[in-house]
């Protein structure tokens, strides 16, 4: 079916903040026990086209299991061997001693789950140290989810793969507290995408949001730096606002566009 074919979805009529609140109030209502039970991790073998790691990498590990909450995860763990301590690397501060490299994937959500929200009590309840694991929502982990409407994530996530909500019909509303990279093409074609908002980025790749008609308002709030990949915003007719950091400069995309750099 085209897209000009597509019956548009009830316009939202809160704004963004307030759909946030409601569901984070939601969550800290649920009773979260002292020990959760949760089931055994299903080991296995890095998957087919599963992440990159460095070839020099050793004793790779991949363990999957399913959240309560409906969410598919995944813990992987590699080893690297030490760096040689070199005075470039020490003066350019980027020196990698090795060791056990952590890694959280979020890989995918059961098929009826209408509203996600997840938060770091999610991974420490996981027996993981949250404050020493890399998070990252993985190629194509959302696309064709047919019932998500609204998506709050209220962690630190690392990086969005390519592709990951693509094609998420239905999906509304979507918030990051704290997201660092966000590849192209993620959110791109989500019919009924209406409102984003990504806090403390600082990369969103091309198009990104591309095809997404009923978008209307995103709000990307991080450094001066930000970058902006091309055709970001292409194909999305109804889009009014963007709100972006000072000095970030993007190209607008049609006439009638608005956009807002922050104060």
């Amino acid at each position: 079916m085209n897209s000009e074919h597509i019956p548009a979805a009830p316009a939202l009529q809160q704004p963004l903040s307030e759909i946030v609140e409601s569901v984070r109030k939601r969550y800290a209502d649920r009773n979260r026990p002292d020990t959760p039970t949760l089931p055994p991790w299903n080991i296995g073998t890095f998957p087919s086209g599963g992440p990159n790691v460095p070839p020099n990498a050793t004793n790779l590990r991949w363990r999957n299991r399913k959240l309560d909450i409906g969410l598919h995860i995944a813990e992987y763990t590699w080893s690297e061997p030490p760096i040689r301590e070199s005075p470039e690397a020490l003066r350019a501060g980027c020196l990698d001693r090795g060791g056990d490299q952590y890694h959280i994937a979020i890989t995918g959500i059961d098929e009826n789950v209408g509203e996600l929200y997840i938060d770091e009590y999610n991974i420490r309840d996981l027996g993981i140290s949250y404050d020493f694991c890399k998070i990252e929502v993985t190629q194509n982990a959302f696309s064709h989810a047919t019932h998500l409407r609204t998506a709050v994530f209220d962690l630190y996530i690392l990086n969005v793969q390519k592709h990951a909500f693509s094609q998420a019909d239905n999906l509304q509303a979507v918030y990051f507290k704290h997201l660092g990279n966000i590849a192209e093409e993620a959110f791109s074609h989500c019919k009924a995408l209406q409102m984003v908002e990504l806090r403390a980025i600082w990369n969103v790749g091309e198009r990104c949001f591309f095809g997404c008609p009923q978008l209307r308002s995103v709000t990307l709030t991080g450094s001066s730096d930000m970058k902006i990949g091309n055709d970001c915003f292409s194909e999305c007719p109804a889009l009014q606002k963007l709100t972006i950091p000072d000095d970030v400069r993007y190209k607008k995309p049609r006439s009638g566009f608005r956009y807002k750099n922050q104060n």
